[in-house]
């Protein structure tokens, strides 16, 4: 039995880390064998000692008291996780902190890296956990220290010996959280990529090794060598795999249950008696994401911990049945069809199709992740028709017309198990407004090609036949004001997703913006205000902001 069974709940990307959710959530991984729940706050913490620190959504101190009288009648650790060097763009891109880190004028992701020789950036961490200290009761301590990029600073030492230095400041947290009497948890990949430095770290410490089986084509799948490398060095180690959704919905489900089954396994061949345990990790719902999607996998590791097998995606039969009284194989099916039919599409338009074909490869043919960051991406967009129009390019009308016919399928699946849940009926009805959210992404798409062919049209018939450059213009428009309309299916969804989810309320505002912003459009088309003798081309139409006057070679400037 192992001593650690732990899932990290990332509150710093789309979340609010409402303390309500959270306990609600720590009672459900009670019940599922979870001893342990690792808090990934990043600066969303209501920090005593920096009040400019963290959002008035963020955790406080009062919250943490609470849910940490939760934990101890649950039997339960809830840890918190403050990064110490990488991933601090909280600290960076404020006024106060800018000059702590690696990027102060907050242009690049240099932002996120605070620097590792300063004395101020030292000092503010210690004031932080000092904080931590007095508000989380928990023996362990999280101290992140992933993902360190020294090609941003250090600049002036030779790159092979910058992450020495780094590792200096690592090893001076490590040396403050013992001192506190606690157990400090790092991230284990900056060690493994400079395996001379893993002997610096004190015994004490437990070293958190994550993998993903994201892109098995790069990296075996197997956490057997990196495992082997921390036990030959004598280093206490947890497994630390992950529920994949972090580039969007929906989970990654072949990739996310082959991650927890192996490297679990993984973890018990290769300490035997010795071996800690596992904690679970999701990272981010934001931009349509949302995290109900996880419970299967949060149970399928329960069943792990308990001791238990698990046969491929049976675990999700078993999952409906226990937590929703729905008998059936209909939460594999659903998957089936919009997580590993839909790549099988791609991959295979892919063959014949250029435009697929390079968008596919441009993302390391991993189509899971193009599909998914293009949806975050219209969820993201303060004007969302250039997206949607370079998606067009490998998004064809084929594409679109096979992944239109693959969700239809999946609205009637997802329609029978929310029509059969006895309980948690609000889980299957996430996955149905899901699955009607993506239909809605394709009909953006088709109507944006609707309203360029009108477009292209009025612009032909401009100053030769006004009857026919009216109709086609009056067309167009009436394709945006669609759009206009289907961007309202997405906010309602940024609704849902606040309402039952633990989603930021800031998760609504960039759909808004987007809506508006064809408003404008489609406003600009019909009053025909713009003064312009000529229809711009369709290419720069969507990019310019409607609001500004068109000012010929200067357009650049105005687009957005």
């Amino acid at each position: 039995m192992v001593q650690i069974k732990g899932f990290m709940y990332d509150v710093s990307d789309g979340m609010k880390g409402g303390a309500d959710y959270i306990e609600k959530m720590m009672v459900r991984l009670s019940g599922y064998g979870y001893n342990m729940l690792v808090l990934y706050l990043e600066h969303c913490f209501q920090f005593p000692s920096h009040p400019a620190i963290g959002t008035n959504e963020s955790l406080t101190p009062a919250d943490i008291q609470r849910l940490d009288e939760v934990a101890a009648k649950l039997g339960m650790d809830l840890v918190p996780l403050v990064n110490i060097a990488g991933h601090t763009e909280g600290f960076g891109f404020l006024e106060a902190y800018k000059h702590m880190c690696a990027d102060p004028t907050g242009q690049t992701r240099a932002v996120g890296q605070l620097l590792v020789d300063s004395k101020d950036s030292l000092q503010l961490l210690e004031e932080l956990y000092a904080d931590i200290f007095a508000t989380f009761k928990s023996k362990y301590i999280h101290i992140g220290a992933d993902e360190i990029y020294t090609k941003y600073q250090l600049l002036d030492i030779p790159e092979e010996q910058r992450f020495a230095i780094a590792a200096d400041r690592v090893i001076h947290m490590i040396e403050l959280v013992k001192r506190k009497g606690r157990i400090p948890l790092l991230w284990g990949d900056m060690f493994l990529k400079n395996e001379e430095t893993i002997a610096r770290i004190p015994d004490e410490a437990i070293i958190c090794d994550w993998a993903y089986f994201s892109d098995p084509q790069f990296k075996g799948l197997s956490n057997v060598k990196s495992q082997q490398t921390l036990k030959n060095a004598g280093k206490k180690t947890v497994a630390f795999p992950a529920i994949n959704h972090f580039y969007g919905n929906p989970v990654v489900s072949v990739n996310s249950t082959m991650n927890i089954t192996a490297f679990y396994q993984d973890h018990l061949d290769v300490f035997g008696d010795e071996a800690l345990g596992t904690i679970l990790c999701v990272w981010g719902t934001e931009a349509g994401t949302f995290f109900t999607t996880s419970w299967p996998w949060l149970y399928l590791q329960g069943k792990l911990f308990a001791g238990e097998k698990s046969q491929g995606m049976d675990f999700m039969r078993e999952y409906t049945r226990l937590e929703w009284g729905v008998d059936t194989n209909g939460l594999a099916e659903w998957y089936d069809l919009v997580d590993v039919q839909v790549q099988k599409v791609l991959l295979f338009e892919a063959i014949t199709d250029d435009g697929v074909r390079n968008a596919v490869q441009g993302y390391n043919n991993r189509p899971y992740k193009l599909l998914r960051l293009f949806v975050r991406d219209v969820f993201r967009m303060e004007n969302p028709l250039p997206v949607l129009n370079d998606a067009r390019k490998w998004m064809t009308p084929k594409v679109r017309a096979e992944l239109r016919t693959i969700f239809e399928k999946a609205v009637h699946v997802a329609e029978r198990m929310h029509s059969q849940a006895q309980s948690r009926q609000e889980e299957p009805r996430m996955l149905l407004e899901w699955t009607h959210l993506f239909i809605h992404v394709l009909n953006l798409l088709d109507q944006l090609e609707q309203a360029g062919l009108h477009y292209n049209q009025a612009a032909r018939h401009q100053g030769l036949d006004q009857e026919r450059y009216a109709s086609s213009l009056a067309d167009c428009v009436k394709c945006l004001r669609q759009m206009e309309q289907t961007m309202g299916a997405l906010i309602r969804w940024a609704e849902l997703s606040i309402e039952l989810e633990d989603s930021a309320d800031y998760e609504s505002w960039w759909v808004r913006e987007g809506q508006g912003h064809i408003r404008r459009m489609a406003d600009e088309l019909e009053t025909g205000k713009s003064g312009r003798r000529g229809l711009v081309n369709f290419e720069v139409f969507i990019r310019i902001n409607p609001s500004v006057p068109f000012a010929g070679r200067r357009w650049k400037m105005l687009a957005h």
